[in-house]
């Protein structure tokens, strides 16, 4: 249905929608009264709201909608959806509930109506109508606040619709004024001037605020997907959201302070952050046996800032090298410490082969047996004149290569920085095949699409040809991410590259051509 501002003519227009991409009007129709604002669809009648009524089309040939009928006699304004009941009628509220007969359509009449503010105590103010959806028996609506300004905050109702039934009540106010609603079985999706709500309706008489998201105004959603646009005058951005197993802002736990790394033990989560609450403490632990409720269960005392993860066994770094695992209780705890395993400040854990660690520290690498979990000992040192900052593994060519730097931390640009590439054939024993000089901060690598990527501070991925595992090669194309950082996660799925960056949130990357 489209309206023109200022006319008094609308638009109603029947789309075939069988091929989406080419998708065109079959049928046109003009309807000389008013300005439709809503279409809402009953069976094989389709209700065309306008300013004080709503007309009633005949839509069993979809294509050739027939008006039959009409209700006119209003209170108000008819610019809200109206609800249709099973047996025939028709509720709508504006300012007024209204109840409609419209099981012969072209007899349509009103059955009763009531004023919204008759049934609040103070009764001082009239409300405006809104938003509804059935829930058993109940109709829920979520009003648009006063008729007045400031509209102020939005109620919730229940209406009774059983044919002897209670007073509409108000279950619920909240926080905002609604200017749109999606229902979604049971979940309401609130467009308001702050961004989006979610509020469960599972109880109709108890609703339940779940959480928002914060993406400014948000004007009238598309109930297909809940998307909305973001802006007043002139709406620039189009979000949508797949609430399909929506998560609440409850649902999310804050860590107080960092995240060094996680890692997981069945139904167990174990996070690193050095600053969890405790003095000294350093790893929190999680239930996550529901993944979208993680419930914190412990905080294990070490002052852990870096872990890796090994069957069931965890090592993590602070204060030595610590071998953790699950008691009989379910609860991680410290199994071994090795106290002269490393020296200084170390950035990273690696895996390599079965029996080994590689500690990437402010002084080079740090080799160590872990070939009995319970008693961690020395077993080589590679020394470096740079802080080693990251690594990566490739097991099925024997290989691992190693990213240094002498640059500050947060410096966007510098001299340069180091890769390694080295044979891991003896894990306890690496040697260093290849030395490269890298332009540039680069304090991050990943291996994707069988090549190895290298992240400089400037924001750029340098991507390197492993044709010969030990002989890495620059392609000339490198990918610019659109700001520069020091801190940034990935992972990599079959197809899929992600970045997280503090500042653009989360980026897929795929390789389409090399």
């Amino acid at each position: 249905v489209t309206a023109v501002t200022g006319s008094d003519e609308t638009t109603l227009s029947v789309w075939d929608i069988g091929q989406l991409e080419t998708a065109v009007p079959t049928t046109s129709l003009t309807l000389p009264t008013g300005q439709a604002t809503r279409l809402t669809s009953t069976g094989n009648l389709l209700l065309v709201n306008q300013p004080g009524r709503i007309d009633i089309f005949d839509i069993t040939q979809p294509g050739q909608p027939q008006a039959i009928g009409e209700l006119a006699d209003f209170e108000g304004f008819a610019v809200q959806p109206a609800l249709p009941l099973a047996d025939g009628r028709l509720l709508y509220a504006n300012e007024f509930f209204h109840m409609f007969n419209i099981a012969n359509p072209a007899e349509a009449a009103r059955m009763g109506y009531a004023a919204l503010g008759s049934f609040l105590t103070d009764g001082s103010t009239p409300r405006q109508g809104g938003f509804m959806t059935m829930r058993g028996e109940i109709a829920v609506l979520i009003d648009t606040g006063y008729l007045v300004a400031p509209a102020g905050p939005s109620f919730i109702w229940n209406i009774d619709t059983t044919p002897i039934g209670k007073l509409p009540e108000v279950v619920a106010e909240l926080p905002f004024t609604a200017n749109d609603v999606a229902f979604l079985d049971a979940l309401a999706v609130v467009a308001h001037d702050h961004g989006l709500s979610l509020i469960d309706l599972s109880d109709a008489a108890a609703p339940v605020l779940q959480g928002e998201l914060a993406w400014g105004t948000a004007v009238p959603l598309n109930e297909a997907t809940a998307g909305f646009t973001s802006g007043s005058a002139a709406p620039s951005e189009i979000f949508t959201f797949d609430l399909t197993n929506p998560l609440s802002r409850e649902q999310f736990l804050s860590l107080q302070t960092y995240n060094f790394g996680s890692a997981l033990l069945g139904n167990v989560q174990v996070i690193a952050d050095p600053a969890a609450g405790y003095p000294g403490a350093g790893l929190v632990q999680l239930d996550v046996t529901n993944p979208t409720q993680p419930m914190a269960t412990a905080v294990i005392d070490p002052q852990i800032n870096t872990i890796w993860q090994s069957g069931e066994w965890l090592y993590g770094t602070g204060n030595g090298l610590h071998t953790f695992g699950l008691n009989a209780s379910g609860v991680l705890e410290s199994v071994a410490t090795c106290e002269d395993c490393y020296e200084g400040g170390i950035s990273a854990i690696l895996g390599v082969g079965a029996d080994a660690l590689h500690l990437l520290g402010q002084n080079g690498i740090y080799v160590v047996s872990a070939a009995d979990p319970m008693h961690l000992t020395p077993a080589n040192f590679i020394s470096s004149n740079f802080w080693v900052t990251d690594g990566v593994v490739r097991p099925d060519q024997n290989a691992a290569y190693y990213l240094g730097t002498s640059c500050s931390t947060g410096a966007l640009t510098c001299a340069g920085s180091t890769l390694w590439a080295v044979a891991t054939d003896n894990p306890l024993e690496p040697k260093i095949v290849r030395e490269l000089a890298i332009p540039g901060n680069a304090r991050q690598l990943f291996l994707f699409a069988n090549m190895l990527w290298i992240v400089t501070t400037d924001g750029r991925l340098q991507p390197y040809d492993l044709t010969d595992s030990f002989d890495p090669q620059p392609l000339e194309q490198t990918v610019q991410l659109p700001l520069a950082t020091t801190l940034m996660e990935t992972a990599v799925t079959a197809d899929t590259l992600y970045l997280l960056h503090p500042e653009t949130g989360l980026l897929a990357y795929q390789l389409t051509n090399r």
